[in-house]
């Protein structure tokens, strides 16, 4: 019996690496009970619908990006306190009480990041200033300011951003004609009106199987930022684990992956734990960002690697001899684990209930279960 407490390390948070077909998504679903049964919640970034089932088991949410009418705005803003305060009194939109600015300022850099991605090239500092300038023109035509008491208010949505670029002569026109596709055309639906979705319960499995691919790492980042607003929540205590299965969609995008390293390096102060699942050796470890969200992950979990991928991850993780064997012919559900200077191998074994709905594999069929789907 192997027992690893990953919330007793330096972080909770947790890297799997391993070959298609090498037992990661497996192995991650059992992580994932196992934690629930500690009464911690979840969110997980599930791309091909293997959680759904895991989900109905126990009573969670599954929310379907890509579903007509399911929206995540990306200009939602952290909700303050309540003080029995009405949210329509007249408030000074010049007013900047101290540390108000702090949630409008962090979305604001989260929208720049997001544009980066849907745009799928680099901004100038020209194109840069002319998008900051929009974002919080968006924001003041919504009557948010930085004064917390009006982040009550709807939000902004991308077609605003897109109308405020168009009154920043020709840079700003030019970003807003290349933002088209996403504010008029057929990618429109994920972003044309405020949030319809709201991740609730213990667990809530984001499936990004209706998103076309294209989309794929905009919907993760959409999901990790939410999350992020809920776990900074000063009401909360809970411990919040984060799963993003197959990250490779993001860490491929220079702006997903310092995205998800920020995530590393904040998420523990937050009594949260994020785990990074990947078959794309790669991405991680030929990446600068890629080796930082690695270095931000006081668990490593090696699972069987191809011929490719051996030589380098022997390399980052200092294999012996024996190690390097081990993955090279390492049996489906078979891994070696790192962390805290200690390595060991195991097996992930699943109970009878669990693996019904933890195999995906074709030829193997689970209990149909009732769940909440969005």
């Amino acid at each position: 019996m192997v027992v690893w407490d990953r919330w007793a390390c330096d972080n909770a948070n947790m890297v799997i690496l391993g070959r298609s077909g090498a037992g990661k998504s497996y192995l991650t679903k059992l992580d994932l009970l196992r934690n629930l049964y500690l009464d911690a919640d979840a969110t997980v970034i599930d791309p091909e619908d293997e959680y759904v089932d895991l989900a109905a088991m126990v009573g969670g949410t599954t929310i379907r990006l890509g579903r007509t009418g399911v929206r995540i705005n990306p200009f939602d803003l952290p909700q303050p306190a309540t003080h029995n305060v009405d949210i329509d009194i007249d408030i000074d939109i010049d007013a900047d009480p101290a540390g108000g600015s702090d949630g409008l300022t962090g979305q604001a850099l989260f929208i720049h990041t997001l544009l980066g991605v849907l745009l799928e090239q680099p901004l100038s500092a020209e194109q840069a200033a002319a998008v900051d300038t929009a974002i919080m023109a968006a924001y003041r035509g919504a009557g948010i300011t930085t004064d917390p008491r009006t982040w009550r208010r709807p939000a902004p949505v991308l077609a605003d951003l897109a109308a405020a670029l168009r009154q920043r002569g020709l840079v700003g026109t030019s970003i807003a004609d290349r933002l088209a596709p996403y504010v008029t055309g057929s990618h429109r639906a994920m972003f044309d009106g405020p949030t319809t979705v709201r991740a609730g319960g213990h667990l809530t499995v984001h499936s990004l199987r209706g998103l076309p691919e294209e989309l794929h790492a905009a919907g993760t980042l959409l999901v990790l930022d939410s999350v992020r607003r809920t776990i900074t929540d000063p009401t909360r205590s809970r411990r919040h684990l984060v799963y993003v299965d197959e990250a490779w969609t993001l860490l491929r995008d220079g702006h997903g992956a310092r995205f998800l390293y920020r995530m590393a390096k904040s998420i523990r102060k937050n009594n949260g734990a994020l785990t990074v699942t990947t078959q794309d050796v790669d991405d991680v470890l030929h990446s600068d960002l890629g080796r930082a969200v690695l270095n931000n992950a006081a668990t490593h979990i090696l699972l069987g690697q191809s011929p490719q991928a051996l030589g380098a991850v022997a390399n980052a993780f200092t294999l012996t001899a024996g190690e390097r064997t081990f993955l090279a012919t390492a049996r489906r559900g078979h891994a070696l684990l790192a962390g805290s200077n200690r390595r060991v191998g195991f097996s992930a074994q699943a109970s009878p209930e669990e693996q019904r709905v933890i195999r995906t594999d074709p030829g193997f069929t689970s209990s149909p279960h009732q769940g909440a789907t969005h």
